[in-house]
């Protein structure tokens, strides 16, 4: 993504994980870079997410968190070798959708550039959405993210 309102596919596959821990107010965005392409070539999701499931074991042991659930929707991950990864379905996982919202806009900007040829300026939430995307590491309060706000209220509308 070059810029709020531009992006293109050029340059090596950088995965990307999320650790979201509500109850204290924590969230992580981490860019992986190597060990994320199978033998083909291609993106392994599946490799990708125990490689997040172990490094929101590394966040709660670090962070001192006696007792956690960790969950993910890939079952590889939840039966990966970290025992408080717990399957869930892609719905209820709220990492899983924070981060398809920042991967979802620099796609959204490719697809749409041969047809909008103006854009409105940006918000709030496509700035943090950017600066998510392009950083290597940002850890942030999740009261202060426009996009766990609606991810949290998307997932308990959906429950209603």
């Amino acid at each position: 993504m070059y810029s709020v309102t531009s992006s293109s596919l050029d340059g090596p596959f950088i995965g990307r994980i999320a650790v979201l821990i509500p109850e204290i107010d924590f969230g992580l965005v981490e860019q992986v870079k190597e060990g994320v392409l199978t033998i083909y070539g291609e993106p392994d999701s599946g490799k990708l997410e125990i490689l997040a499931v172990r490094r929101a074991q590394e966040v709660c042991v670090a962070k001192a968190i006696p007792s956690y659930t960790i969950f993910t929707d890939n079952w590889s991950a939840a039966q990966s070798d970290v025992g408080e990864a717990k399957w869930v379905e892609r719905k209820n996982n709220h990492a899983g959708i924070f981060l398809d919202r920042i991967i979802s806009r620099p796609r959204y900007l490719r697809q749409s550039s041969r047809k909008i040829r103006s854009r409105r300026p940006p918000d709030k939430r496509q700035e943090e959405i950017f600066q998510m995307f392009n950083a290597d590491k940002v850890e942030f309060r999740l009261s202060e993210s426009f996009i766990w706000r609606e991810v949290k209220k998307k997932t308990v509308d959906d429950k209603l």
